[in-house]
């Protein structure tokens, strides 16, 4: 990582660097993300990582916006697929780059049940950041916005078992609740977040999990891991449910 970032990170963090680029054997990037926000994204501020078998980037919004807990929080997304392994899911024939953002979205909702946790060992408080930022994405219900039923299921399962896990904010999981509740799907999501808390110390069959309450086919999407040292591509077998 430029010394000009990683000099304004606490110790603790500036080692996790350091541990994975040694082990990687190369420097995590940094860089500019230009992309576009969506105008309903509950927190546009934050940070992004991409990960393959041969590189590692952090998008920060700014030059002079650097976040130490923002940066430690994608710090600890690549130590999950390059240092530990953890496979990802990825689309397979995404022609339009639809599939994509929903691979990401399962991604994100099951990772962050492992990480957000771990970044209390490096003195950040890991909650108050999820209790604003599910206090606005739910605030925005109905959410117009999505409108074909296999979306809204989706969004549904998947943004309950964000609160449920990281939420300590009575009040934000009440109102997730009543809107699951007002959607008929208190009960299914509830169950899926059961069964992911019994599969999450397994990455394939969390992914197992995932594809049978989504009804996503299994042969529309493949789990990888990212050997970095040997800059491979490993696939990794989904176990049936």
């Amino acid at each position: 990582m430029d010394d000009f970032f990683k000099s304004q990170l606490p110790t603790p963090v500036a080692s996790l660097v350091d541990r994975i680029e040694n082990f990687a054997g190369r420097e995590i990037v940094v860089a500019v993300d230009t992309r576009s926000v969506s105008p309903t994204d509950p927190n546009p501020d934050r940070l992004a990582t991409e990960v393959t078998e041969q590189s590692a980037i952090i998008f920060i919004r700014a030059r002079d916006s650097f976040p130490s807990h923002g940066v430690l929080h994608e710090l600890l997304h690549i130590e999950r697929f390059w240092i530990e392994g953890v496979p990802q899911v990825l689309p397979l024939h995404d022609e339009n780059g639809e599939r994509l953002q929903v691979t990401s979205s399962i991604e994100n909702a099951l990772e962050h049940q492992i990480i957000v946790p771990r970044e209390a060992d490096y003195g950040f408080e890991p909650y108050g950041y999820w209790n604003e930022t599910e206090r606005r994405l739910w605030s925005q219900y109905p959410w117009p916005s999505i409108t074909t039923a296999w979306a809204r299921r989706k969004n549904f399962l998947l943004g309950w078992l964000t609160v449920s896990k990281l939420v300590t904010d009575s009040s934000v999981k009440d109102h997730a609740e009543c809107c699951l509740r007002k959607e008929g799907l208190l009960d299914e999501a509830q169950k899926f977040a059961v069964k992911i808390a019994q599969t999450i110390d397994s990455k394939p069959r969390a992914i197992s999990a995932v594809l049978r309450f989504l009804n996503i086919p299994v042969q529309d999407i493949e789990l990888v891991k990212f050997d970095v040292v040997r800059e491979k591509r490993i696939s990794i077998p989904i176990p049936a449910y």
